[in-house]
């Protein structure tokens, strides 16, 4: 087993003693435990939307497009389109 410096060996003991701080606290039940945690990230809302939507656009356009080919090239039976000749 390696053998932990004087700073290592420090280093380990101050974090041993704040996590033992932190465990004895008393936790305080609110109602608002989610308001603090997205009020940082609020301006990056209206980018992730806008992002989102057009993502989902994306996703919906090439569907809509192949249902539309199928639509006017088989009804009409021009298989010959699709070969591109």
């Amino acid at each position: 087993m390696a053998k932990l410096s004087r700073y290592d060996t420090e280093f380990v003991c101050e974090t041993v003693t704040k996590l033992r701080k932190y465990c004895s606290m008393k936790a305080v039940p609110t109602k608002t435990w989610l308001k603090p945690i997205l009020k940082p990230l609020q301006p990056a809302f209206g980018e992730v939307v806008v992002i989102s939507l057009f993502v989902n656009l994306l996703a919906l356009a090439l569907p809509v497009f192949i249902l539309q080919v199928y639509d006017r090239v088989v009804f009409y039976q021009g298989i010959s389109t699709f070969l591109a000749w």
